[in-house]
């Protein structure tokens, strides 16, 4: 079976678990009245509501989750798919005019470039900018210093070491340092729950 469906179907699941979730949580009846951020029906409610609430939302939202990694699989498999058709034919055209393997391969990355360059910006700028954000506003409760381990500024690292000394980094760091930076945000996730 198609690992995307799967993931697709425990999306829907998860999301309705947490619209029952909620309502457990939010259907507080007529004339509720909300002062200071209590609710004047809460006295009336069981509490066992806001126990399964709690426990839904604890299944819910993980397989909600799911079915995005499933949206984020397909958009990049539709992606690879129509630039690997494209590919095709620059490849055939560089080497039906030139007639030289050079050429072909400079057709090849030609056509490459841009696609490859805005989703590499995108996966850095991207993962980087959401975890800065996260630790500058304390939802990830880490030191600001994290903010050099993300796939960017790693990446940024990479091109100063190649740059202040070519001799010893002209292989490494490349690509790797992104790679990187993102290991080190599943890192941040490890360490910002071992520290609450």
């Amino acid at each position: 079976m198609n690992t995307n469906l799967i993931l697709s179907i425990m999306g829907i699941i998860g999301g309705l678990i947490m619209c029952i979730s909620d309502i457990l949580l939010d259907l507080k009846g007529k004339n509720n009245k909300e002062i200071n951020n209590i609710n004047s029906n809460w006295k009336k409610m069981s509490v066992w509501r806001f126990h399964l609430s709690i426990i839904l939302s604890t299944i819910g939202v993980p397989m909600a989750g799911l079915g995005l990694f499933s949206l984020g699989y397909q958009v990049a498999e539709n992606i690879f798919v129509h630039s690997v058709l494209c590919f095709a034919p620059c490849i055939y055209k560089s080497v039906q005019d030139k007639k030289s393997a050079e050429q072909a391969l400079n057709g090849f990355y030609n056509a490459a470039q841009i696609p490859f360059l805005f989703y590499i910006l995108i996966l850095n700028f991207g993962n980087t900018g959401t975890v800065a954000y996260a630790l500058i506003k304390n939802y990830i409760h880490l030191s600001n210093f994290y903010i050099l381990l993300t796939p960017f500024c790693l990446l940024i690292f990479g091109v100063i070491l190649r740059k202040i000394k070519h001799d010893w980094f002209y292989d490494l760091p490349g690509i790797i340092m992104p790679s990187l930076g993102t290991a080190c945000i599943g890192l941040m996730g490890v360490l910002n729950i071992i520290s609450n």
